[in-house]
């Protein structure tokens, strides 16, 4: 806990922040809790404190700011150290910078080009960066995360909550367990691993690294991946993509099309039934694989049995192992 060194502010209203077109809007509202009051910091000064709001006034650069239940607010062009709050709200205006952030249940919100120079930690809250923010790694339990057109931050880490990147935006790898993950057009990320959340990649997005998931889904649209995709029971459903290297799926359906281009394998593998408890267990659950007009994996199709595959006849593909292909000649085999 830091030592209080700040002036007390006659009472106000704290500032509420609406996120539109991606620019954090700051405006100061006297409708509501009248009576709260907020503990103003002045150069240098930290803030301490149980239930007060704390405010960094415009352009200061103060120390830490430490709230239990208590908002802090960094007005533009202000500046904090460490940022610590239990259920308290974080709100950083535009271009306000603090070296890190650490809240229990409170929302994080940052302006346009405001940054947090290291980690972001929230247990229960959202995160939100506006256009052109940046900061290191977020690391939340079940709060959203959504990164503003042109955003940046390190790797991303969630429990259950989702993940999304506007258009343009950057982050290392993501990792979430049920939540999904959407990259807007020219989006960029890391690798990709959920469990049972689905990912979805806008036209020009692009992944420098492995996709996996358990059952959730893989849909991309003009993508690059330049590692492979691997699913348990996801669908993957690629149009106008490439993918580096292998597509690999164990019950998925599989859906190619749009001249997408596998570099490596595409292989639907057994799966196995192991331990004491395997009723209604199935290893080779029945899958479909569609590779459409103008696709092209240049490496093997494998499929294990009770797995139907369609080859349209101008895709073009390495041999064929486990089946037989079904060759078609119009938009989608019936």
């Amino acid at each position: 806990m830091f030592r209080n060194t700040t002036v007390r502010a006659k009472p106000v209203t704290f500032a509420h922040f609406s996120l539109v077109t991606g620019v954090l809007m700051l405006s100061l509202s006297f409708i509501g809790n009248c009576n709260a009051n907020a503990l103003v910091l002045s150069k240098g000064g930290n803030g301490d404190t149980t239930s007060d709001n704390i405010l960094v006034p415009a352009g200061v650069s103060a120390g830490g700011a430490d709230s239990t239940s208590g908002d802090v607010l960094l007005e533009m062009d202000a500046s904090a150290t460490v940022i610590d709050t239990s259920s308290g709200d974080v709100f950083l205006a535009d271009r306000a910078q603090a070296n890190s952030v650490d809240t229990a249940s409170g929302n994080v919100t940052l302006g346009r080009n405001a940054s947090v120079l290291g980690r972001i930690d929230v247990g229960s809250g959202d995160v939100t960066l506006g256009a052109g923010a940046t900061s290191g790694v977020i690391d939340t339990g079940s709060g959203r995360v959504s990164i503003g057109p042109g955003g940046r931050c390190g790797d991303i880490d969630t429990g259950s909550g989702s993940v999304a990147l506007s258009d343009g935006a950057f982050s290392g790898a993501i990792d979430t367990g049920s939540g999904n993950v959407n990259l807007a057009a020219q989006a960029h990320s890391g690798g990709i691993d959920t469990g049972s959340g689905s990912i979805t990649l806008g036209t020009g997005a692009r992944v420098d690294g492995v996709i996996d998931t358990g059952s959730g889904s893989v849909k991309a649209n003009g993508a690059v991946i330049t590692r492979h995709i691997d699913t348990g029971s996801g669908d993957v459903i690629l149009n106008g993509t490439v993918v580096e290297a292998n597509v690999t799926t164990r019950s998925g359906r599989v859906e190619l099309s749009g001249n997408t281009r596998i570099e490596g394998a595409l292989e639907v593998r057994s799966g196995k039934c192991g331990g004491w408890f395997n009723v209604g267990c199935d290893e080779n659950p029945h899958s479909t694989v569609v590779i459409g007009a103008g696709v092209t994996v240049v490496g093997p199709v494998i499929v294990r049995e009770n797995v139907t595959l369609y080859i349209h006849s101008s895709a073009r593909t390495g041999p064929v192992q486990g089946g037989t292909a079904i060759k078609f000649d119009v938009e989608r085999p019936h």
